[in-house]
C-alpha cells in the first residue's frame, strides 16, 4: 500500500465483510441498514462482490475532484506529530473551487487534549509524487472502470467537489435523497 498499489481482491473483501458483520451486531439499528465505504470497492471483482451481497440496495456515489487539485491536497497532507491529528496545508482557491488550508490550532488542541500542543507537522511517506502517479495509474487501469459498471446498473450518483469540508452538507442531502 504505501507504493500505491492496492491491497488484494480477497483480502479488500475479507475487511469489508468483516467491518459489516461486526456493524451489523450493534445494536444501532442505523447500522443494520445503511453503509457508506469510503474507498471500497476499487477494482471490478470487488464490485460484483459487492454488487451480489446487496443487489437492488445499492446506491454508489461518486466523489469526483479535478486531478490537479487531488495532487495538490495529497501533497499538502500532515499530521502533527504533537497531537497525531491531520491537517492539510494546501491553499486551493480559484474560480469555483475554495479549499483553503487545514491548519493546526493550538489553543483547540491542547484544550482538548488537556496539555500544551506545539504543533510539528510532518508529511506522510507516501505523500510524494512518485507514489501519487502510481495511486492514479493504479485508479486509471482499476478503478475508473467501475465508474461504467455501476453505471450500466443505474445506481452511480455523481458529486463533484468544489469547496472540500464546506461541502459535507450538500453531499449528506444527496446522500439522504437516496432512498434505499
Amino acid at each position: 500500500m504505501s507504493t500505491g498499489h492496492l491491497i488484494p481482491d480477497y483480502f479488500a473483501n475479507k475487511i469489508m465483510t468483516s467491518a459489516i458483520e461486526s456493524s451489523s451486531s450493534t445494536n444501532d439499528m442505523k447500522c443494520k441498514t445503511n453503509f457508506i465505504l469510503d474507498g471500497y470497492p476499487r477494482t471490478l471483482v470487488q464490485a460484483e462482490f459487492i454488487s451480489q451481497r446487496f443487489k437492488s440496495d445499492l446506491a454508489v456515489v461518486d466523489i469526483s475532484l479535478e486531478r490537479w487539485i487531488m495532487i495538490e491536497k495529497l501533497l499538502g497532507r500532515r499530521s502533527c506529530q504533537s497531537c497525531g491529528n491531520d491537517f492539510n496545508i494546501a491553499n486551493v482557491v480559484v474560480d469555483e473551487y475554495d479549499m483553503p488550508p487545514i491548519l493546526p490550532n493550538p489553543t483547540e488542541c491542547s484544550l482538548r487534549r488537556g496539555i500544551p500542543c506545539n504543533p510539528v507537522l510532518i508529511a506522510r511517506e507516501d505523500d510524494n509524487q512518485q507514489v501519487i502517479d502510481v495511486r492514479f495509474n493504479e485508479y486509471k487501469q482499476k478503478t475508473q472502470p467501475l465508474l461504467e459498471y455501476f453505471e450500466s446498473r443505474d445506481v452511480l450518483h455523481k458529486f463533484e467537489v468544489k469547496k472540500g469540508i464546506k461541502d459535507i452538507d450538500r453531499l449528506l442531502a444527496l446522500l439522504e435523497s437516496l432512498s434505499i
